[in-house]
């Protein structure tokens, strides 16, 4: 079995609601330079009273980048309107800097994203 050399992690969930019409990049998790976020789940959810499909994109980049200069997407979401989708069987890398979300605009009702898992240090 593979054995885990980092020194410590603490447990850290992050809410982020994003209004109808949202398209600019939003920081879900920020990190410290000495600290990765290891994911366990991502959960989102779209009001049932939207009726327009989106896109949310989810970036491991530096908080305030903009969205012609993110790189390292390790998600992408097409929603609908009451939607609840959970991704609890986790393969994604460690973020390293911090988790951003890049949505594209269409959607017309609020979305909540939800991501849990450790802060790991060391």
């Amino acid at each position: 079995m593979a054995s885990d050399d980092r020194s410590s992690y603490k447990k850290r969930t992050a809410v982020l609601d994003l209004a109808s019409g949202t398209s600019v990049v939003q920081t879900v998790e920020n990190l410290r330079p000495e600290e990765t976020f290891a994911i366990d789940y991502i959960k989102v959810e779209y009001d049932s009273g939207g009726g327009v499909a989106s896109d949310l994109e989810f970036y491991d980049d530096p908080d305030g980048t903009s969205a012609g200069n993110l790189n390292n997407r390790f998600e992408k979401f097409k929603i609908q309107g009451g939607d609840r989708i959970i991704i609890d069987d986790v393969t994604y890398d460690d973020v390293e800097d911090d988790i951003l979300i890049n949505p594209d605009g269409n959607q017309d009702a609020e979305v909540t994203i939800t991501v849990s898992g450790r802060v790991v240090t060391g």
